[in-house]
């Protein structure tokens, strides 16, 4: 083959590697854009409105965002949080402790308010949302319970039968399920007496084999 057709070959393939860097670098930059403007949404529903349809949304949105992040390499997959209000407090990781507060500027103080939240830390916040609102069919007081930690909210939806709701938080979080099995056990001993309405609508809400 003349060197002039195999150099112009070359070209050829440098060219299309080229070509394809560029559509996966964009591809990369988009997924990552849509990732964090779906966080963001998720965000804002959460802020602004404490009702069951916002929390609802709040899931999709938070759904379209882990899945773009799947989408995506794995050096990729995070989001950066700004820190909303007292509950949003950075870990002590994300501190400079051999520099005072007070020592700091306004500036360096403002890019210290982020927190960066990996893949599981976005399904945690999905899990707990989803919990709320499989619990706003059970209880007209669900807002109560916006701040609720996982441990909490485990032990609430196991009082109101939610057990594989309740499971499935306490696995994301890596929380101790056994306060939900102590209520599951109770719960069977206490079939006995009640009617079998009752009973069949107990088991209809843990529908082990469609889980």
């Amino acid at each position: 083959m003349p060197f002039m057709s195999t150099m112009g070959i070359c070209e050829k393939v440098c060219k299309q590697f080229t070509n394809n860097l560029r559509a996966s670098t964009l591809m990369i930059s988009l997924l990552f854009t849509a990732s964090a403007i779906m966080y963001e949404q998720a965000m804002r529903f959460q802020l602004e409105s404490d009702t069951v349809e916002s929390m609802e949304k709040r899931c999709s949105a938070l759904l379209v965002c882990i899945n773009s992040l799947h989408l995506i390499d794995r050096r990729y997959r995070w989001i950066a949080k700004p820190v909303i209000g007292l509950d949003d407090t950075p870990p002590p990781s994300t501190v400079n402790d051999a520099e005072p507060m007070d020592n700091r500027s306004n500036e360096e103080c403002g890019r210290e308010q982020v927190v960066v939240l990996e893949i599981k830390d976005i399904k945690r916040e999905l899990l707990q949302t989803v919990a709320l609102v499989r619990l706003a069919d059970h209880r007209k007081d669900v807002q109560t319970f916006l701040t609720a930690g996982p441990q909490e909210l485990a032990t609430i939806l196991s009082g109101c039968g939610l057990y594989t709701d309740a499971l499935k938080l306490a696995n994301g979080f890596e929380i101790s399920p056994l306060p939900i099995f102590d209520s599951l056990t109770s719960a069977c001993i206490r079939i006995d007496d009640e009617g079998a309405n009752e009973t069949w609508a107990w088991l209809q809400e843990n529908d082990l084999a469609g889980k």
